[in-house]
């Protein structure tokens, strides 16, 4: 992940595209804040290669996870419903169709909000990453792309 980084200080903000509040503010990039667990700065075709990784394992070398810790990552730890787990960093869903996992993140009312989803046996992966602070657009684009309800969009 050539273009990522945990806080403002790695990076250039310049590069940042310009956020924008729910009802449409934008929101400066000095309003960025990745002082807890859950802040990444990425592009796009990065977290696509973590996803792809994550779902075709290129090589195992010493920077790539173990298997066994992978495979841990993807294994339901807590039941929420009857369809979803959390694994080790990922929501896990069971459809019909597939076994996906995914991710979702942003701040309440923030100038980004984003969504990722994978699915193992189909070798499959979706990042979508908005720069504004509602995740209505994902549900519509990930049942085009994937074919699929899930559960995890109410």
């Amino acid at each position: 992940m050539q273009s990522s980084c945990l806080t403002t200080a790695e990076m250039d903000t310049a590069q940042l595209v310009q956020g924008h509040r729910k009802k449409g503010a934008v929101a400066g990039n000095r309003e960025i804040n990745l002082a807890h667990a859950d802040g990444l700065l990425t592009t796009s075709e990065d977290y696509a290669q973590f996803v792809v990784e994550t779902t075709i394992p290129s090589n195992r070398t010493t920077y790539h996870l173990l298997e066994a810790t992978e495979l841990d990552m993807l294994r339901g730890h807590v039941r929420l419903e009857e369809s979803i787990q959390w694994g080790l960093g990922w929501g896990l869903q069971e459809t019909q169709e597939a076994s996906y996992f995914w991710h979702f993140g942003g701040w309440e009312d923030g100038p980004f909000y984003n969504f990722v989803l994978g699915d193992r046996d189909r070798e499959m992966g979706l990042v979508v990453l908005t720069n504004g602070g509602s995740g209505e657009v994902f549900e519509p684009i990930v049942k085009a792309v994937v074919g699929d309800d899930l559960p995890v969009f109410p």
